[in-house]
C-alpha cells in the first residue's frame, strides 16, 4: 500500500500527479513505480526552471507581467442550472445543489 503522504513528502505533489497521469489508463489499475516517480519529478523541475528562466527575462527587460483588471470577466456571471447542462454532468448538478441546500443556514 503506497502512503500518499509519504510519496508526496519524498517526491513532491506535482511529481506524485504526473506520475498519476502517466500510469492513468481507462480500465487499468495505476502502477506507480520508483522510476516513475523520479521522471515526473525531473519532468516537473524541469517545467519550474523554465518558468522561473522565463520571468527573470521578463523582469530583466522590463516587461511588465500581465495581471488582469478584474477577476469578474474570467468567472461565470451565474452557475449553470442542470437543464442547461449537457446530461451527464446535470447528476452532478443535481448532487451539488442538495448539498448546497443542506450547508445553508436557514433563517
Amino acid at each position: 500500500m503506497v502512503d500518499p503522504l509519504i510519496v508526496t513528502e519524498k517526491y513532491g505533489t506535482d511529481a506524485v500527479r504526473m506520475a498519476l497521469l502517466q500510469g492513468a489508463a481507462p480500465g487499468t489499475d495505476i502502477v506507480l513505480t520508483e522510476e516513475r516517480m523520479e521522471s515526473s519529478r525531473a519532468f516537473a523541475n524541469k517545467i519550474w526552471n523554465a518558468a522561473r528562466f522565463l520571468f527573470l527575462k521578463m523582469e530583466w527587460s522590463g516587461v511588465e507581467p500581465w495581471l488582469p483588471d478584474s477577476l469578474e470577466r474570467f468567472l461565470p456571471s451565474r452557475t449553470p442550472t442542470p437543464s442547461e447542462s449537457p446530461s451527464r454532468t446535470a447528476g452532478f448538478f443535481s448532487r451539488l445543489n442538495s448539498c448546497a441546500e443542506q450547508v445553508q443556514p436557514r433563517d
